[in-house]
C-alpha cells in the first residue's frame, strides 16, 4: 500500500467522530498543522487529547494503531471497555478515513 501524502489527508473533508459502543465516549481523529491528533469526547465534551509524532506513524502515513487503542484504554477506565472492542473501532474509523481519501482522488 502506497503512502499517503500531507496533501492527501489535508483533502480529507469529513470529520467523522466514531462512538465506542455501549459508551457515551467518542473519538475523533484529525490532521492538525500536519501532525495527527486524536480527541476523546464525552457528551460534546473534549476531555482528553493526544498528538501522534513522527516516530509514532506507520509506512501509510497514520497513527500506529495499537498506540490510538492503547491511549484510548488509559484515557478512559470503564470496566466494560475491552481492548478487542477498541481496537475494532479503531481499525473502522482509519478504513473510513482511507476510503474517504480515496474516493476524493478518484474524481
Amino acid at each position: 500500500m502506497e503512502p499517503y501524502s500531507a496533501d492527501d489527508i489535508k483533502r480529507q473533508k469529513r470529520r467523522d467522530i466514531f462512538g465506542l459502543p455501549g459508551t457515551s465516549y467518542r473519538f475523533q481523529l484529525v490532521l492538525i498543522n500536519d501532525k495527527w491528533v486524536i480527541r476523546l469526547l464525552k457528551g460534546k465534551e473534549a476531555i482528553d487529547s493526544r498528538v501522534f509524532q513522527e516516530e509514532d506513524m506507520t509506512v501509510t502515513g497514520f497513527p500506529n494503531q495499537e498506540l490510538i487503542a492503547n491511549w484510548v484504554l488509559r484515557t478512559v477506565a470503564l470496566p466494560n471497555i475491552t481492548p478487542h472492542l477498541i481496537m475494532k473501532t479503531v481499525q473502522g474509523m482509519t478504513k473510513q478515513i482511507r476510503e474517504n481519501i480515496d474516493e476524493r482522488d478518484d474524481k
